[in-house]
C-alpha cells in the first residue's frame, strides 16, 4: 500500500492517514492495440530447404539476364536468402567461376553434295540462382510465379 498523505504525529500517539489503493492502480496496464484484438503469435513451424539451386537456361542472353534479375528480386520479396546471383557456382573451396555457354554446331548437308551447305552454332546460356533457408510453403508459390512469368 502507498502512503498518499504524509504521517501526522500528535503527541506520543502516531496517527497514520493511509488511503487504500484504488481499483485502477490494481488493474494491469493494457496496451490499447491489444484492447479489442489480442496479439496472436504464429507458432507454426514449417520445414525449410537448406539450399536450393535454380538453373535458368536460354538460347538468348538478354532475356535470360532480365529473367534472372526478376527471379532474384522476387526471391528477396519472398524473404529467401540468396547466396550468389551472377551465374557463379559456389564450390567447396569457396571459389567462384563463370559458366561458359554450351555451344552446339549444326551442319546442314544435302545428300548429293560433299561440302556442307551451312554450319550453324547454337549457344545455350546458363545462370544459377542459389537460395537458402527456403520454407516449403512459400517455395511452391515462388515456383508457380516463375513458371507463369517465363519469357516465351
Amino acid at each position: 500500500m502507498k502512503l498518499l498523505k504524509s504521517q501526522w504525529i500528535t503527541g506520543t500517539a502516531m496517527i497514520q492517514h493511509i488511503r487504500e489503493a484504488s481499483l485502477r492502480s490494481k488493474v494491469k496496464k493494457i496496451n490499447p492495440w491489444e484492447l479489442y484484438e489480442p496479439v496472436i503469435k504464429n507458432t507454426k513451424v514449417y520445414p525449410e530447404y537448406p539450399t536450393l539451386t535454380l538453373q535458368l537456361d536460354s538460347m538468348d542472353f538478354v532475356p535470360l539476364e532480365r529473367f534472372h534479375s526478376y527471379a532474384h528480386r522476387k526471391a528477396r520479396q519472398f524473404q529467401f536468402k540468396v547466396i550468389d546471383r551472377y551465374g557463379f557456382i559456389l564450390v567447396p573451396a569457396k571459389e567462384h567461376y563463370a559458366i561458359p555457354p554450351t555451344k552446339i554446331a549444326l551442319r546442314l548437308d544435302k545428300p548429293d553434295k560433299r561440302k556442307p551447305e551451312k554450319e550453324i552454332v547454337l549457344s545455350t546460356y546458363h545462370r544459377f540462382l542459389r537460395l537458402s533457408e527456403v520454407p516449403c510453403v512459400r517455395l511452391s508459390l515462388y515456383l508457380h510465379l516463375m513458371q507463369w512469368n517465363i519469357a516465351k
